[in-house]
């Protein structure tokens, strides 16, 4: 994902997580991009002036 924008293009509705319907998810990940900014471009390995962001893959 590249910016916040691109969390409308899931349905969310029809994902489920741990806990339960995914409908809460997209507003979690923008509270991450509030508090940790946009992670640094993959060009710079993930290592910006920002903190780096953790390297979760699913």
């Amino acid at each position: 994902m590249r910016a916040p924008e691109e969390l409308n293009e899931v349905d969310w509705a029809a994902l489920e997580h741990a806990y339960g319907p995914a409908g809460d998810v997209p507003e979690m990940i923008r509270v991450l991009y509030a508090v940790w900014g946009a992670p640094a471009p993959e060009s710079l390995g993930g290592r910006g002036a920002r903190r780096s962001w953790p390297n979760f893959r699913c």
